[in-house]
């Protein structure tokens, strides 16, 4: 026959594996929070990168709407064939 262990020493291991696997766990547990602090600055960071970038990309926008929304308004003016403007002798 086998060698087993008798109940009262199973039950026993059983306690301190349970422990062990608690202690396990609260060890991966601060160590998972200890991490996360820099991390999330990590992310807030590469945020703040795509912030200012997208900033400087509207801002070029802008400039390029300032030069041709008033250019465009002005040659639709000047496109139009109206005697007044053109001063020719035909009207429309």
């Amino acid at each position: 026959m086998k060698n087993y262990l008798p109940a009262s020493k199973c039950i026993g291991y059983l306690t301190e594996s349970i422990k062990d696997t608690l202690k396990k766990a609260g060890d991966l547990d601060r160590f998972l929070m200890e991490t996360f602090a820099p991390l999330q600055s990590s992310i807030s960071i590469m945020e703040a990168g795509m912030s200012r970038e997208q900033a400087r990309r509207g801002q070029m926008l802008t400039r390029l709407a300032f030069l041709y929304v008033p250019l465009s308004f002005v040659t639709s003016i000047f496109g139009m064939n109206v005697k007044e403007i053109k001063g020719s002798p035909l009207s429309v």
